[in-house]
């Protein structure tokens, strides 16, 4: 069954390798070197990102359509659509940084309210008491 899932990931991943120049174009989001904190000779296409996401968005949709659940640590669907929808958000605020550069101020903050809605929405999420090794106290 994984073999088949395997080569699935391999052939929707082919057109891509092919049409690469033109899927970067097509997106135009570049890491433009400022000599300060980036010294690459040229710009550098910010594709990758994009490319993980494709290929766990595909995986999701097939692992939940098709039942394969390799993760059964997703207890109900509620949870299983939280940790999918808050990978999007992170992915879609992390683009928008990479194509408009945000401040690190405006980061934290939609990070931060993204944060909050999602465990609002799956108070599974909440961390309730924390035990550490080398402090003999319960901190709740």
């Amino acid at each position: 069954m994984y073999e088949k899932i395997l080569l699935f990931f391999i052939v929707i991943n082919i057109p891509i390798v092919f049409f690469y120049n033109q899927l970067v174009k097509f997106i135009n989001i570049n890491d433009i070197p400022d000599n300060i904190r980036k010294f690459q000779k040229k710009k550098v296409p910010l594709f990758g990102g994009i490319l993980i996401f494709y290929n766990f968005f595909i995986f999701f949709f097939i692992d939940y359509f098709f039942n394969l659940n390799p993760y059964e640590y997703f207890f109900d669907t509620r949870e299983y659509f939280v940790f999918f929808f808050g990978t999007l958000g992170f992915f879609i605020i992390g683009l928008y940084d990479d194509k408009y550069n945000l401040s690190a101020k405006n980061k934290l903050i939609l990070n931060s309210f993204l944060i909050l809605f999602l465990v609002l929405i799956d108070d599974t999420l909440v961390i309730n008491n924390l035990i550490f090794l080398f402090f003999l106290t319960l901190l709740n």
